[in-house]
């Protein structure tokens, strides 16, 4: 018997842009997936924390960025016109990145040993977005924390993927 193959899943709406006037037509949309964590730290020299955290997982990439619960808004809209960056990885991997993301974070120095965190997430949660770059003369710059990047960055992601973006 033949396998199947898997359709790729498509991002559904796009988060929502912080301050930055978006320009259509000059966009790349990048694809996302959001993962909402619960983690629990303990550590000999603190008390135990139970912490909300929102992981922002590049679908292109893989790269994880941590985001605090219900700074970002979803909207449930198609997206403004772009250049739309392909998926690369499936949910699992991502929910599994972010997961060892936020085990390592706060790892560094000799604190370290003294130290547990045990992240959990639960994959029916996660979600795939669209993250909106915009080009504004030799930057693109990141429509939620307005960082501003050098674009072969953003070529270097599309390279390395195997896939070329597709335009609208």
């Amino acid at each position: 018997m033949a396998k199947k193959a898997k359709e790729k899943e498509s991002p559904k709406g796009y988060v929502t842009p912080s301050n930055t006037e978006i320009v259509s037509g000059k966009l790349i949309l990048q694809p996302i997936y959001l993962v909402p964590l619960e983690i629990f730290q303990t550590s000999l020299l603190s008390r135990p924390q139970y912490i909300h955290k929102l992981a922002v997982v590049e679908a292109s990439g893989g790269s994880v960025e941590f985001f605090p619960m219900g700074k970002l808004k979803i909207e449930e809209k198609d997206p403004p016109e772009g250049m739309k960056l392909p998926v690369n990885l499936e949910k699992k991997s991502a929910l599994n990145r972010a997961l060892m993301a936020a085990e390592m974070e706060g790892r560094e120095g000799w604190r370290s040993f003294f130290r547990s965190i045990w992240p959990s997430a639960d994959e029916s949660k996660v979600s795939l977005r669209w993250r909106l770059w915009y080009l504004d003369g030799m930057y693109a710059v990141d429509s939620i924390s307005s960082k501003r990047i050098d674009p072969g960055v953003l070529l270097s992601i599309i390279m390395s993927s195997g896939n070329r973006p597709v335009a609208n």
